[in-house]
C-alpha cells in the first residue's frame, strides 16, 4: 500500500523516512500537521501530547515553556536543572538572588532567623540557620 504525497507515491517505510515529520517526543510520525494534532517548536515537530515538559510530563496549560539545552520544561523544573531553586523556598529564583556558600536564595528569603531581616554583606550561619551580626550571640 503507497501513500501519495505531492502526485508521487511512496511506500509506507519511504515516507515515513523520508517525508514524514517525526515526533521528536516519541519518533513516531505526526500523521496531521494541523495546530489541533501537532506543534511545531524547538525547530521539531511533536504531537501534542508529546509536547510537555520533559522531566514531570506535565501539559504546558498557559502555552509557555522553559529552555534548557534545546528541549522544553516547566518554569519549576527549568529552574531546578538550571540550579536556580532558592535554598530556603524551593521556588525559582527569577530576577535577584542572593548567592552565598550555602546556596542561592531569593533576597526576602536570605534572612535572620531572629529578626526576619534581610541579611546583606555580613551573615551568620549556625546549624543551617542564617542570623545577622546582632543576632548571632
Amino acid at each position: 500500500q503507497g501513500i501519495e504525497h505531492q502526485g508521487r507515491i511512496y511506500c509506507v517505510r519511504d515516507y515515513h523516512k523520508q517525508i514524514a515529520h517525526l515526533c521528536r517526543g516519541c519518533g513516531h510520525p505526526c500523521e496531521s500537521t494541523s495546530s489541533r494534532d501537532a506543534v511545531h517548536a524547538l525547530d521539531s515537530w511533536w504531537h501534542r501530547k508529546c509536547f510537555n515538559c520533559q522531566k514531570c510530563h506535565k501539559q504546558f496549560p498557559d502555552k509557555s515553556f522553559y529552555v534548557f539545552e534545546h528541549l522544553p520544561y516547566c518554569r519549576y523544573d527549568y529552574h531546578k536543572l538550571n540550579r536556580s531553586l532558592c535554598s530556603a523556598c524551593e521556588e525559582p529564583i527569577e530576577g535577584p538572588c542572593a548567592q552565598v556558600y550555602e546556596g542561592r536564595f531569593h533576597p526576602g528569603c536570605f534572612a535572620c532567623a531572629q529578626c526576619g531581616e534581610s541579611l546583606r554583606d555580613v551573615y551568620y550561619s549556625l546549624d543551617g540557620r542564617f542570623f545577622c551580626e546582632q543576632h548571632v550571640h
